[in-house]
């Protein structure tokens, strides 16, 4: 009698020891922020020079109608250097509301730092001085799909979200600094194809205040020769976000992809 309680006592005794054990291993591990930039960064290693030539359409999400398109041509060195210029005129009915009265050729460069030849070092830097808290590491859900997010919880906050899988990044949150006031802009990553030696998004969708702006990609070269004179990427145009003009997103990128369906309805 004895011997049998003390054979049930052992076996329940493993029971817990094999279940507790199986639970910590299945648990995912989660990835300090240096690890995940450094393969983050490996998708864009190769990318020295860029020549970017895209169609960009910009709405006025106040009222949808109102919009206008364009070409853009830009360079991009992986220094931060860039040139931008607009390939003839912009066209479609914008109404009363200018969509392009205040926005320079190519609209803000500052994502477009996290999509060129970064190690993880730089790619640390730059995320810290736009705000992005590199303490905070925890996994989310983007689309359905487990996700990384380096930052705040907040989605009006600072933050960037990278696909668990593929370690492209797919939401980049961040506070540009404007001659009123620093606003909230949401970059949406998509459409990730190979070229050359990495991965580039051939779709990005840009929200920030009123303006929405959806590029697609013509033509890229990547590493060709840069013989236009270039300007500085300025950082200081990144906000750390106090007295941002938060917009009101109810959960994390929710608004972002109410718009974007918005668009495929109206453009499919």
């Amino acid at each position: 009698m004895v011997a049998t309680r003390y054979k049930v006592f052992i076996s329940l005794l493993f029971g817990v020891f094999l279940v507790l054990f199986v639970s910590d291993k299945a648990a995912p591990y989660l990835m300090p922020a240096e690890q995940l930039l450094y393969l983050m960064g490996k998708n864009f290693s190769g990318f020295k020079t860029l020549v970017i030539t895209q169609k960009t359409r910009v709405i006025n999400l106040y009222d949808p109608g109102e919009e206008v398109m364009m070409d853009e041509k830009i360079w991009l060195k992986s220094s931060g250097a860039y040139r931008s210029e607009l390939r003839g005129e912009p066209y479609g009915w914008v109404g009363q509301y200018n969509s392009t009265a205040h926005r320079e050729p190519g609209g803000d460069m500052l994502f477009r730092r996290i999509l060129m030849a970064n190690d993880s070092e730089n790619l640390l830097t730059l995320l810290s001085g736009m705000g992005v808290d590199m303490e905070t590491v925890a996994f989310t859900r983007y689309d359905g799909l487990v996700s990384y997010r380096l930052g705040h919880k907040d989605p009006r906050r600072p933050h960037l979200v990278v696909d668990k899988d593929s370690f492209l990044p797919v939401v980049f949150c961040y506070t540009l600094q404007t001659d009123l006031e620093p606003m909230v802009v949401t970059v949406r990553f998509d459409d990730y194809q190979k070229t050359g030696k990495g991965w580039y998004p051939y779709e990005i969708i840009y929200s920030a205040g009123e303006v929405l702006e959806k590029s697609v990609i013509l033509d890229l070269q990547v590493n060709a020769p840069v013989d236009q004179p270039l300007s500085e990427i300025m950082m200081e145009r990144a906000s750390l976000g106090k007295g941002a003009h938060f917009q009101d997103i109810p959960e994390e990128g929710e608004q972002l992809k109410e718009i974007i369906e918005l668009l495929k309805e109206k453009y499919q």
